[in-house]
């Protein structure tokens, strides 16, 4: 019985694919013949919508029929409005093709005078049967994405706005859930193209409770369901269609008669709250876990934040304002402050792994083709809010003007992070740091201002830099300086570094240096940064240290240490630019204040002391530049065979500290063009 029940089923799909080839060469030819006995594809289409509507009058009125979708697949009902929508489409195709007007075509014609879209819409009453209920959703969005607008037509505009209400309020709405926002959209789309017709017909004059204003139907229809696992996406891009509506109406709706902000914001935490799901189960101290432990899933955090940046982008500034209010309020200085405070170091981990993703490249841009390079949130408003948030900019200090992290507000959270840095683990530390180069990566002048500033503003260092900046050319000669001695450790470093090595790190440097001078070119100073609250360790500070202990740092920790010193020394604030790479005022500052020539001499002093003892220290550093990718990817596994650690890691360290020096050379070479560019510090004169 298989044998023949198989057979069956390929006898009857050969006959169906036949059929269809057979009707589609009979509708293609229809459309092109011009003999006298072939039917003209107005003709073709009536015979479809007579047969339909006869089906339709059958149905409207009797007792709700045992199955309504057998029914309609007897009757071949989905083939009909199919081979009905082909015609119009291939119109529609030809129509633009030839540049002519598409509401001239006998299908058109006849489509808007026998008022087809009223035959759908009574077939849409028969809401027993989900299949039919798909199949003419599916209809009605073909006929909305035609070339010609149906529903500037303000009869179709009204009867289409009927069947979105219909479908909203159905008892069978969950079985096709997909489709009905898919039709949303759809509609969505067409009102964003076309407001001034009909934003009048989507905005309900009929309901206007407790003087709240008449209701935007079609937006708080979408933002019910732009949450639904099923269709939320599409929901969600109606929404965003909407919101590029120009027009009172519209802000004073989303704003004031509408869920979607708080809405928004709860499902930012939900998400949020998805992710931790994972790290809280995870019990005991990283020591215990380690590489262990269960990785969140942050996509629907992601997602939603995905969302809330795309808000940001296309709303009236007016939304855009009052959606980040709420989120800072609600969200970011809650809900995210206090988990990244309270916990075990694993939730720790895990809470600044998932923040340091928003910052980071976004999969979904790099999987296009062609591949595009950006960061999951683009729009700087909401960047730069998540970012002075975790270093502790108060919300009374959000425009222009410096403020002094407190306790309260943030100052603390930004203590904490800090001291992470300096932990006695390395995952911890190496998830603060990693953090930290995000922030720093930013190019945002009151974050700069939060981490940097509390260093410049010593009375120390004040003064040197303050001496150094009246000098004519004290910010010329520090770039000077640097290179000098970076030039000089070089030397060491060239049968290292091979020439295309070498030009692939100065082109980095010069696309990084000209997109920091971009960025900050509205702000060249953070001398005007508070001081830092009593007691709390500086963000320079603890940097400086952690590189001074380079050779007991971890290969993960010493790379990204470097690479947060490289973007630190690019920055055109003449004060940060000084106090950096300036010999002259490394040499004014007293021992206790720890500076980058200082950290690098005594980190040179140590590399030649150590190396001393090793044979044939050049092959090995050689050897060990090309096995640190592996060397990385042992760390990350755990797994820890090599022979002889401590060398093996002397090396390694060694090798790192080789490529800062190249890296630092190369943005000073890079920050000398852009400086000329930019006609920063006097240079050439």
């Amino acid at each position: 019985m298989s044998w023949l029940k198989a057979a069956g089923q390929y006898a009857n799909n050969a006959i169906k694919k036949a059929d269809d080839a057979l009707k589609a060469a009979a509708t293609a030819a229809a459309a092109t013949a011009v003999g006298p006995d072939t039917k003209s594809t107005r003709a073709i289409l009536k015979d479809h919508v007579t047969y339909i509507r006869s089906f339709a009058d059958a149905m409207l009125g009797k007792e709700r029929h045992s199955d309504y979708d057998k029914l309609a697949l007897n009757y071949r009902l989905p083939e009909e409005l199919d081979s009905m929508m082909q015609l119009l489409e291939a119109e529609n195709a030809f129509a633009q093709h030839m540049r002519e007007d598409p509401s001239k075509g006998p299908c058109t014609m006849y489509f808007l005078e026998d008022n087809v879209m009223e035959m759908l819409f009574q077939l849409m009453q028969l809401d027993h049967s989900v299949a039919l209920q798909k199949c003419v959703i599916k209809t009605v969005i073909r006929a909305l994405r035609l070339r010609y607008e149906l529903l500037d037509n303000g009869s179709v505009a009204r009867l289409v706005m009927q069947m979105a209400e219909r479908l909203e309020y159905s008892p069978m709405r969950a079985q096709y859930a997909l489709t009905h926002c898919e039709f949303l959209y759809a509609l969505c789309d067409k009102v964003q193209r076309n407001p001034a017709a009909l934003l009048p017909v989507v905005v309900s004059k009929n309901v206007n409770t407790g003087g709240m204003g008449h209701e935007f139907l079609l937006l708080n229809w979408s933002i019910q369901h732009f949450q639904d696992p099923a269709g939320g996406e599409y929901a969600q891009r109606g929404i965003l269609s909407l919101l590029q509506i120009s027009d009172q109406r519209v802000t004073e709706a989303v704003c004031s008669h509408s869920g979607l902000i708080e809405r928004t914001v709860r499902m930012v935490d939900l998400g949020f709250h998805s992710a931790l799901r994972e790290i809280d189960a995870n019990q005991g101290a990283m020591d215990e876990v380690g590489s262990k432990r269960s990785k969140p899933d942050p996509a629907p955090f992601y997602a939603a934040m995905r969302f809330v940046d795309n808000v940001v982008k296309v709303a009236e500034g007016k939304v855009a304002a009052q959606l980040l209010e709420v989120l800072d309020a609600n969200f970011l200085r809650q809900t995210l402050r206090k988990r990244l405070m309270v916990g075990s170091e694993v939730q720790h981990v895990g809470v600044m792994e998932i923040v340091r993703g928003l910052f980071e490249p976004d999969p979904l841009l790099m999987s296009q083709n062609p591949p595009r390079n950006g960061r999951r949130l683009q729009q700087p408003q909401l960047i730069s809010l998540i970012a002075k948030v975790l270093v502790g900019v108060p919300s009374s200090a959000r425009g222009d003007g410096s403020a002094t992290p407190t306790e309260g507000e943030g100052g603390g959270l930004l203590s904490t992070l800090i001291e992470r840095v300096d932990s006695m683990n390395d995952e911890e530390s190496v998830a603060a740091l990693h953090l930290f180069a995000s922030l720093v990566d930013i190019h945002d002048e009151k974050v700069m201002a939060m981490l940097v500033g509390p260093t410049l503003a010593r009375p120390e260092v004040a003064a040197a830099v303050q001496a150094e900046l009246q000098r004519p050319k004290g910010c010329a000669e520090a770039i000077d300086s640097l290179e000098e001695r970076m030039q000089e450790a070089m030397k060491g470093l060239v049968k290292l570094a091979p020439p295309e090595g070498l030009d692939e790190y100065q082109k980095d440097a010069i696309r990084v240096v000209s997109v920091c001078f971009r960025c900050c070119e509205l702000w060249l100073g953070v001398e005007g940064a508070a001081a830092p609250v009593e007691g709390a360790r500086a963000f320079v500070d603890v940097i400086l240290a952690k590189l001074s202990s380079f050779f007991r740092n971890s290969l993960q920790v010493n790379l990204v240490l470097t690479g947060i010193i490289a973007k630190l020394i690019t920055y055109p604030s003449p004060a940060q630019h000084l106090f950096f790479i300036s010999q002259a005022v490394a040499a004014k500052l007293p021992p206790n204040i720890l500076s980058l020539h200082r950290v690098i001499e005594k980190l040179d002093k140590d590399a030649a002391s150590r190396m001393a003892s090793v044979e044939d220290g050049e092959g090995k550093l050689r050897a060990a530049r090309e096995g640190c990718a592996k060397a990385l990817s042992k760390a990350a596994s755990g797994d820890d065979d090599i022979d002889d650690a401590k060398e093996q890691h002397l090396l390694q360290t060694v090798v790192v500290l080789l490529e800062l020096r190249l890296e630092l050379l190369c943005r000073m070479q890079a920050k000398r063009q852009c400086c000329l560019a930019w006609k920063l510090y006097d240079m050439g004169r």
